[in-house]
């Protein structure tokens, strides 16, 4: 009989009578890795959009837009209904990895943790606690070394989510790529 879904259940009939309802779909932007069709469903590979083969398909082609989208162009993707193993305003979904979110604020024992690793990670790098949260607030951390920047480059994931753990701050994927690891010689 196949494992229910709650309505509603978008690819599916409407079975019986339902009120009207809204629903979240999750979408991601997409390359287009040969000419495609408004909401032609698609499968991705290597970062690329292509016609889905079989039952591989991960979603479809914006349906909304009026004309195909070409090779190289990007688009929106909607993902099949049902997949993301997550949904807030942020989703996963197995083939799109996120960075690690931090826990909620008033999770005490992971905010104990987070502050402890990051003043190892000061003490470690020989920078000052404040130092470190303020470059990174900032936008400038200084390391004594140029190796200590190639680990700090290698550690920037972990160190950015125990900054919001923290902080109770969210950086934009735009300050963390911003944010200059540098040797302070």
């Amino acid at each position: 009989m196949g494992e229910a879904r709650p309505d509603p259940n978008l690819g599916h009939l409407v079975e019986q009578q339902r009120p009207r309802d809204a629903v979240h779909i999750a979408i991601i932007p997409a390359t287009a890795g040969e000419r495609l069709q408004p909401g032609r469903p698609v499968e991705v590979f290597e970062g690329v959009a292509r016609p889905a083969v079989g039952t591989d398909v991960l979603g479809v082609v914006d349906p909304f837009l009026q004309q195909d989208v070409q090779e190289g162009e990007r688009f929106w993707l909607l993902l099949t209904p049902g997949t993301i193993t997550s949904l807030r305003h942020e989703w996963t979904h197995p083939t799109f990895p996120l960075p690690l979110a931090p826990p909620a604020p008033w999770d005490a024992a992971a905010v104990a943790a987070s502050d402890e690793w990051l003043r190892e990670h000061a003490r470690f790098w020989d920078i000052s606690y404040d130092d470190l949260i303020d470059g990174a607030k900032h936008g400038d951390l200084c390391f004594g070394s140029e190796s200590a920047e190639e680990q700090a480059r290698y550690e920037a994931q972990a160190l950015w989510y125990h900054l919001e753990v923290v902080t109770g701050q969210r950086f934009s994927p735009d300050h963390r790529d911003g944010t200059v690891f540098h040797c302070a010689c």
